[in-house]
């Protein structure tokens, strides 16, 4: 027989919050609050207290060797995949730049070589455990690069003529972070960012070193300048964050270093077309000082586009 009488007196004892009636007896019986899970775990038999505490340990112990096990096999993954790349691949290093730049016109030359280099396959499935296809795309890429790295404070370098994975590759992963010191070096004749070397003698200058804040104001107003000739000249519009500022300063030289990424990734037809932009820029500015018409909020840049060089008075140095 039904512990409820009818359908009315399972509803009273669904819809109470203090218990149930036994309609056997017609008392009602309190409903068990349970025991803390503080109180449950004192109150535990030794051995099944220690028991417990040795299946967890085992289980975080499984779950360690889990995570060990999967970063083994990505490891042996990512190796495989590129001792595959590297041996269909191009990497020479050259003490000076006459034959590196003719080893970079043989790879060149002969691309259709290494057009099988890439690993299709094993560079999918790093794709997939990396999760930046992008950057896996460089990682293995076949493009022809040439780099340079100084080797010593007199300024020696040595070259290096790679396909861009290989470098890359040496870059993120064989090289610690305080030896990337590399740099590409672009040819006259290929195509390339906008960048600017601006220099000048502190020691020569030393009004501009006075305050620390002057350089910073310089930099910013002359960005500010590019971003509007850039505009006018073009009709892209950029901003600050497009421009990548290195600071190559010493104690006696000022040196930065600009290379502006445009939105779309435009790139000047070779280094003379970039020059030729920016010559006409410094001409605009070198006017608007001249003829006092550059907006006062461009005072520090109208005072330290002159600067001086030791025993020579000329234009701050815009190299492209």
């Amino acid at each position: 027989m039904s512990d409820f009488e009818d359908d009315d007196s399972f509803i009273r004892a669904s819809l109470s919050g203090h218990g149930w009636r036994d309609n056997s007896s017609g008392r009602e019986k309190k409903r068990s609050k349970g025991i803390a899970p503080k109180a449950f775990h004192k109150n535990m038999p030794p051995n099944t207290a220690a028991s417990l505490h040795k299946t967890q340990l085992l289980v975080k112990e499984a779950r360690h060797l889990v995570k060990n096990h999967d970063k083994t096999i990505k490891s042996t993954s990512l190796k495989k995949c590129y001792e595959e790349f590297k041996e269909k691949s191009f990497y020479e290093e050259f003490p000076l730049q006459e034959p590196a730049l003719q080893a970079l016109d043989q790879l060149i030359l002969h691309r259709s070589k290494y057009s099988n280099a890439d690993p299709s396959p094993s560079k999918q499935q790093t794709q997939h455990e990396d999760g930046d296809g992008k950057n896996q795309e460089r990682m293995y890429s076949t493009e022809p690069r040439i780099f340079a790295i100084e080797t010593s404070k007199s300024g020696k370098r040595k070259y290096i003529v790679c396909h861009l994975g290989r470098f890359m590759h040496k870059y993120w992963r064989g090289s610690p972070p305080h030896a990337r010191h590399y740099y590409e070096l672009i040819r006259d004749t290929s195509p390339c960012r906008l960048y600017f070397d601006i220099e000048y003698n502190t020691l020569a200058n030393p009004t501009l070193m006075q305050n620390p804040n002057t350089n910073i104001q310089l930099m910013q107003q002359f960005i500010r300048q590019l971003i509007h000739e850039i505009h006018l000249q073009f009709h892209i519009q950029i901003t600050p964050q497009d421009i990548i500022d290195l600071d190559s300063s010493t104690q006696h030289k000022f040196s930065r270093h600009l290379i502006v990424h445009m939105p779309r990734g435009e790139l000047f037809l070779n280094a003379m077309e970039c020059g030729i932009f920016v010559k006409n820029f410094v001409a605009r500015l070198v006017e608007e000082v001249v003829t006092d018409t550059i907006g006062e909020e461009y005072c520090v840049l109208r005072e330290g586009l002159f600067v001086l060089p030791v025993h020579v008075v000329k234009i701050m140095r815009l190299r492209a």
